[in-house]
C-alpha cells in the first residue's frame, strides 16, 4: 500500500524536502556534518544498526489512571540514522459512543494510511485508506490566519499562555498525552502544537514526526534545528522543545508573531520555561 502511494506522493515529496532542507539549513547546528544533511536521499534499503525503534505502549496514562481513557494511545517510531523514517499511532477510543478504533501508518516518503476499525456490528465501515498532504490555505492571507493549536491540559502555563496570545490563537485543544496531540494534528483539528516544557522523550516524538511528515507537515526545535533520535543519550529527551506545523507557511507565521508580539525568540521562552519548571519543583 505504502509502496503503491509513493508514486503519487513522491513529486510533492521531494519539492517539500526542497523547501525542508531550507528550514533547516536555517538552524544548523555547526556540528552536524554536511553529510548527514542529505535530505533527498532516502535509501531503500538501511542496516539494522542504523535503525532505533522507539515505543509508548501507554502513552497518557495519567489520564488513563483518572478515567480519560479517550486521550490515551500507543505509537511506535522507527529511526534510521536519527531521523523518523516510520511512524505508528494506534488510538483505541478513537470515538467511544461507536467502539471505533483507529490506526495511523506511514512513511514521510510513502505517505500516510489510517486503519478504522468498528464494533462487529459495524464490520462493513472497517477500511483502510491515504491521506493527503496538508492543505496550504493560501486564499487567507498571512495577516488574517487564524490559528487553531492543540496543547497541554496543563492551563497553569504562564509563558505558553503567553505564546498563544501572540500567535493570535483562535482555539488551544487541551488534551492529554503527546500521541493524542499528534492524532488532532493529523486529523487536521490543530495547525500546530508547540511544547517548551522540559520532559519530552523521543518515544513521544518519533512516531508522531515522522507521519507529520508524511502529510508534509514539518517539526523543528525552538532553535529551528532538526530533532536527533540520538538513542546514546541517557535521557532520550530533546533539549530545546518542540514547534510543530501542518506546513513550513504555518511554522513561519507562527514563528514570526511569536517573535514580533513577545520580543522574544522561542529560544528565549523555552528558557524562561525551564526556569519556571525549576522553581515549582
Amino acid at each position: 500500500m505504502l509502496y503503491e502511494n509513493f508514486g503519487v506522493h513522491k513529486e510533492a515529496y521531494y519539492n517539500y524536502l526542497r523547501r525542508l532542507e531550507e528550514t533547516f539549513s536555517k538552524g544548523l547546528q555547526s556540528e552536524i556534518s554536511a553529510k548527514e544533511w542529505k535530505f533527498l536521499d532516502f535509501p531503500e534499503e538501511f542496516f539494522e544498526e542504523e535503525m532505533t525503534i522507539w515505543i509508548d505502549p501507554l502513552d497518557g496514562t495519567k489520564g488513563f489512571v483518572e478515567g480519560h481513557i479517550h486521550h490515551i494511545t500507543g505509537m511506535i517510531g522507527v529511526s534510521v540514522k536519527g531521523r523518523p523514517r516510520i511512524g505508528v499511532i494506534h488510538k483505541p477510543f478513537y470515538n467511544m459512543r461507536y467502539h471505533h478504533s483507529r490506526t495511523y501508518f506511514g512513511t514521510p516518503e510513502c505517505g500516510i494510511f489510517i486503519k478504522d476499525k468498528f464494533h462487529d456490528k459495524l464490520d462493513r465501515l472497517r477500511k483502510y485508506h491515504p491521506l493527503p498532504p496538508f492543505p496550504h490555505d493560501f486564499a487567507v492571507p498571512d495577516e488574517d490566519f487564524r490559528i487553531w493549536s492543540v496543547g497541554s491540559m496543563n492551563r497553569n502555563q504562564v509563558i505558553m499562555n503567553e505564546i498563544y496570545e501572540a500567535m493570535q490563537t483562535v482555539n488551544v485543544a487541551r488534551v492529554a498525552g503527546s500521541g493524542n496531540k499528534w492524532v488532532y494534528m493529523l486529523d487536521q483539528k490543530a495547525d500546530g502544537y508547540i511544547n517548551m516544557v522540559p520532559g519530552l522523550k523521543f518515544w513521544d516524538l518519533c512516531a508522531g514526526e515522522a507521519l507529520l511528515q508524511s502529510r508534509l507537515g514539518v517539526l523543528t526545535d525552538a532553535s529551528g534545528n532538526a530533532i536527533f533520535y540520538d538513542e546514546s543519550l541517557e535521557d532520550y529527551t530533546p533539549r530545546n522543545g518542540i514547534i510543530a506545523c501542518k506546513n513550513l507557511r504555518t511554522y513561519n507565521i507562527m514563528k514570526e508573531r511569536i517573535e514580533k508580539n513577545t520580543g522574544k525568540s522561542l529560544m528565549q521562552h523555552h528558557a524562561l520555561m525551564a526556569e519556571e519548571i525549576a522553581r515549582k519543583k
